[in-house]
């Protein structure tokens, strides 16, 4: 149906792009590239300034493995748009999809330095931290320092540590997180969860806060009943969590969790059943 309504635009207005656009990113997420490629540079014959066109042609490059060719095109868009910082994190990726981290990490901290880094600081720091982990640190405590507010960049940092298993350095990031924001419910449950986690103190109170100020918010709940079972306080963690069930009973990790407790509270057999 999105296909014959974008025909029907470039038969309509054949010198718009939008219709070759359209049919271009359909094409692109059929995975028909060379299809997508002649529907864009139709779309750039009805409208060379199309950013639009001009980035998807340089995705369909690298899809195609024409790396040289597109970052031939993304170093003639930085000298065109100086402050553009698409053209940068596009090249980071690159050279980082060929290994070459050096070269994706300069790109990425000359994009840091525009008016407007998009989401250059976040990638930045997440590259960092796999290859240079102390120079991930010393960015990360630069552009807090100079963008106190940015408190996008603190949250992803917070979940990248996370998702890298470094409990004690997310957990440290979200109580930051949440002495500036202390009614925020996800950060309740975050800093509880990694709390009980880690065996330090106040998970519990963290999380029945949050359910004070929102009885409905299913992860909270879920994290309720692990500090719970981690607490030993079993009976309680069982009746949260079979009634967090009870309301979504689409969500087999809520059904893991209650295995899980089952298991800690030493019932195995109830465990296999679940």
């Amino acid at each position: 149906q999105a296909a014959k309504t974008y025909a029907q635009l470039n038969v309509l207005a054949p010198t718009r792009a939008h219709g070759w656009l359209g049919l271009a990113q359909l094409r692109f997420l059929d995975k028909d590239y060379a299809g997508a490629e002649r529907e864009v540079k139709r779309a750039l014959e009805a409208d060379p300034g199309s950013v639009a066109a001009q980035r998807l042609l340089i995705q369909l490059a690298v899809r195609q493995g024409r790396t040289d060719e597109a970052l031939a095109a993304l170093r003639e868009r930085q000298k065109k748009n100086p402050q553009e910082a698409y053209a940068l994190i596009a090249e980071a990726d690159i050279e980082a999809g060929r290994q070459k981290f050096d070269a994706a990490i300069a790109a990425l901290r000359k994009a840091t330095t525009l008016r407007d880094p998009a989401d250059a600081p976040v990638r930045l720091f997440s590259l960092l931290l796999v290859k240079k982990r102390e120079d991930a640190l010393a960015f990360e405590k630069q552009w807090l320092s100079s963008h106190p507010q940015d408190q996008g960049f603190a949250a992803a940092t917070a979940d990248i540590v996370l998702a890298r298993g470094d409990f004690d350095g997310a957990l440290e990031r979200y109580e930051a997180l949440l002495k500036r924001n202390p009614d925020a419910v996800p950060l309740l449950n975050n800093v509880a969860w990694l709390r009980s986690k880690t065996g330090k103190p106040g998970a519990r109170e963290l999380a029945e806060r949050g359910l004070k100020l929102n009885a409905d918010d299913a992860a909270l709940r879920d994290t309720y009943a692990t500090v719970l079972a981690n607490d030993k306080t079993f009976d309680k963690a069982l009746s949260v969590q079979r009634q967090l069930i009870a309301d979504h009973p689409d969500q087999p990790s809520f059904k893991l969790n209650l295995a899980q407790t089952l298991i800690q509270s030493g019932d195995k057999t109830a465990a296999k059943a679940e």
